[in-house]
Parts: structure tokens; C-alpha cells; sequence
């Protein structure tokens, strides 16, 4: 598999509801081959998180932080 975006954002979507599709699910930045994704996934680990603690009403470093961990 050289070409990631094509197999996990339909192709019919239109383009203004493609981006919304890749916002809502934190996919922003998806790298096109495999060489960059570990650096996409770090990334998108740490947005999904603060966001997450932001639900809870948490912060970074706080007890319910750590069974995120």
C-alpha cells in the first residue's frame, strides 16, 4: 500500500465535505505514504488527548490524565 488518504476518505465525498470529514475525525495532515504516518499518529494521539481532557474537564498531568496513559 503506497497511497494512504485514498483507502480511508471515500472519494465521493465532495471536496468541502471531504475536509469537514477529515476535521471532525482528527485526520488533518494525513500523510500520503507510509514513511510519514508514525509522525501523523503522534500527533494525532496528543490532539485527540488534550481534547478528551478538555471534555473531561481535566488538564495535562493530572490524576485522570494518567489512565489515559
Amino acid at each position: 500500500m503506497d497511497c494512504l488518504r485514498s483507502g480511508w476518505t471515500p472519494p465521493s465525498r465532495a471536496k468541502d465535505k471531504r475536509a469537514t470529514y477529515l476535521a471532525e475525525d482528527d485526520l488533518d495532515g494525513l500523510p500520503l505514504d507510509l514513511a510519514d504516518f508514525t509522525s501523523f499518529f503522534e500527533q494525532r494521539k496528543q490532539r485527540v488527548r488534550v481534547r478528551l481532557l478538555a471534555a473531561l474537564g481535566t488538564t495535562p498531568g493530572a490524576p485522570e490524565d494518567a489512565a489515559l496513559s
